[in-house]
């Protein structure tokens, strides 16, 4: 029997949902819960791979279609106790938490998406409960993305596909001698070979107890060990291990000798520092 057949009965029907958030871009991190009373195994696309969603109560708003995205928030409660609450009760996550609503039924292996977005913040005033806020993926569209500019500096994202440095070759493997706050320490001398002012502006990576990975920006270093990050680590303590790697002015200087990645540099340094256009003369 089809999903549409189900939904159309009058009495054939036993509608479920299944609630996917995903951290990160790694296929493996994941929670997956169902409103269903008892565990559900389902084929998931988004992850390559059978999954388990497990039965907890789950309370959301209804979703509604106004054509006006400012009021198309969409809160979802869960029992505090759950894993993903630990995302968020100290510190915001370090990467975006998507959402992805699937409603079906429990002896039909269709299972169509009925909302997908992203968790904006949560609620965990309650001791027992805690409401989750999540914008559908459609307000995206009223954030100005980013724009190439004829500028001197470049617009890649560090490390990305346009960007093309080598992320290995400019990442050391350092021990965490000490964590204060949003302050940890790797001990004298652990930039080695590197330049300790390049990596302002690089991030931290480390593994979490269950296997996830979390991150945070540098803000500044300083000669006696110590890196100053965007806010504290979660999870982070003295002896484990963390991935650091390099920053980048987003200037030729380090584009060159930095990450020896000039030819992949995306901004105009020829930028003429007078315009053309003023009250001047061009040819002498």
């Amino acid at each position: 029997m089809t999903f549409a057949t189900q939904e159309a009965s009058r009495t054939l029907g036993t509608p479920i949902e299944l609630y996917l958030f995903r951290y990160a871009t790694d296929s493996q991190s994941y929670f997956a819960y169902t409103d269903h009373d008892e565990p559900l195994v389902f084929d998931d696309p988004q992850i390559g791979e059978e999954i388990t969603y497990l039965p907890v109560p789950v309370e959301r708003d209804s979703i509604e279609v106004s054509g006006k995205l400012e009021r198309s928030e969409l809160k979802v409660t869960l029992p505090i106790a759950l894993p993903i609450y630990n995302l968020f009760k100290d510190y915001p996550p370090g990467e975006i938490v998507q959402l992805t609503i699937r409603q079906g039924h429990a002896d039909n292996p269709e299972f169509p998406v009925a909302w997908t977005g992203r968790v904006v913040g949560f609620n965990g005033k309650d001791e027992n409960l805690v409401t989750f806020r999540c914008e559908p993926i459609a307000t995206m569209l009223r954030r100005v993305g980013l724009r190439r500019h004829f500028q001197l500096g470049c617009p890649h994202v560090l490390y990305g596909d346009q960007c093309g440095a080598s992320k290995p070759a400019a990442t050391l493997n350092k021990i965490v001698v000490g964590v204060l706050r949003n302050k940890i320490n790797l001990g004298i001398d652990w930039w080695g070979a590197k330049t300790l002012e390049k990596f302002v502006q690089g991030m931290i990576e480390w593994t979490l107890p269950d296997g996830r990975t979390d991150k945070r920006s540098i803000l500044s270093v300083e000669e006696n060990g110590d890196v100053f990050l965007t806010y504290a680590p979660t999870g982070l303590h003295a002896g484990d291990a963390v991935n650091i790697s390099l920053g980048c002015n987003h200037q030729m200087n380090d584009c060159r000798t930095v990450h020896e990645n000039i030819l992949n540099f995306g901004g105009c340094p020829w930028v003429p520092n007078q315009s053309p256009f003023g009250i001047r003369n061009n040819y002498y």
